[in-house]
């Protein structure tokens, strides 16, 4: 059971948009159920696959760390630190991580939308304002809180696997090439980007459920039930024509999941706009949805 969240209405007036911004990031990651969403994202990556015996069968971090004992690792070459690091986001991540990383904003929405005193502040520094602050601040914590994660998940990976340099340079330079990686700096920066903005990119579904919703359970679970479905429908359109090269291409922009590999191409731009006119979209809705709202702030 989540702890309940005592809403205090802050003289906020005289602050600025940054301020804002920041105090909502706060608000958001410093909750009862911080701890859950810091080691929710490790948990989820240690539950990906990330590697294939001869037989074909599947074995997930978990089990890798259970079977070291049992198997000559440090001559596998795909379960070096980097590898491992690379495969954590797999099925159980994506379908899950939406909802751990807008779990804070979820409560700090429910506990201010049922203390009926949003009017208070509204007053104090405008619709635009508090809109704007807000669903930046949604963003910026998804990404904060996916970096965080996945940087322990990181961690545990350099503490349980062999690092690359431990293989001989013929089997360490197979897989850089493998794996298309040029500068193993600048491959672990960009797949931190690439997480801070994909953890940006999916807390617009959290976004969009809590304009019109205050309930934290139905604010927390329906962001993971949206995403499923938003998955299935993009899988579906591409099963469905698999043989139209340029179809499925197109439609292939509009996974979120494009963001995690930084690529700077034109197919990568395209996925970042279209997160983006998400967010445009979903502030225009919640800024009309408060403009229509006169009555006395328990909104629905």
């Amino acid at each position: 059971m989540l702890s309940p969240v005592k809403f205090t209405i802050l003289p906020r007036g005289r602050g600025n948009a940054v301020s804002d911004v920041v105090r909502e990031v706060k608000k958001n990651i410093l909750q009862p159920g911080l701890l859950l969403m810091l080691l929710g994202i490790p948990f989820l990556c240690m539950l990906s696959g990330c590697y294939l015996d001869d037989t074909g069968k599947e074995y997930t971090v978990f089990e890798m760390v259970i079977r070291q004992s049992d198997m000559d690792v440090a001559a596998i070459i795909e379960l070096n630190q980097l590898a491992v690091w690379k495969a954590g986001m797999g099925v159980w991540f994506f379908l899950f991580a939406p909802c751990l990383l807008t779990v804070g904003y979820m409560i700090t929405v429910s506990a201010e939308r049922k203390s009926g005193n949003i009017r208070f502040v509204l007053i104090r520094e405008g619709r635009l304002r508090y809109c704007i602050s807000k669903l930046t601040g949604l963003a910026l914590t998804g990404g904060m809180l996916l970096v965080a994660g996945y940087g322990i998940y990181g961690c545990l990976t350099a503490l349980l696997f062999p690092p690359l340099s431990s293989y001989s340079d013929e089997l360490r330079q197979s897989y850089l090439e493998m794996a298309g990686i040029d500068n193993i700096r600048f491959y672990i920066t960009g797949r931190l980007l690439g997480s801070f903005l994909y953890g940006v990119g999916v807390s617009v579904f959290g976004a969009f459920v809590s304009i019109y919703f205050r309930d934290r359970y139905m604010l927390m679970c329906i962001p993971l039930l949206i995403n499923y479905m938003y998955t299935q429908m993009i899988l579906k359109a591409e099963i469905d024509r698999l043989e139209d090269f340029e179809f499925v291409n197109a439609i292939n922009r509009f996974r979120i999941e494009n963001l995690l590999d930084v690529k700077w191409n034109m197919d990568w731009y395209i996925t970042l706009i279209y997160v983006l006119a998400l967010y445009l979209i979903c502030f225009i809705l919640f800024y009309f949805h408060i403009r229509g709202r006169r009555d006395s702030g328990d909104w629905v």
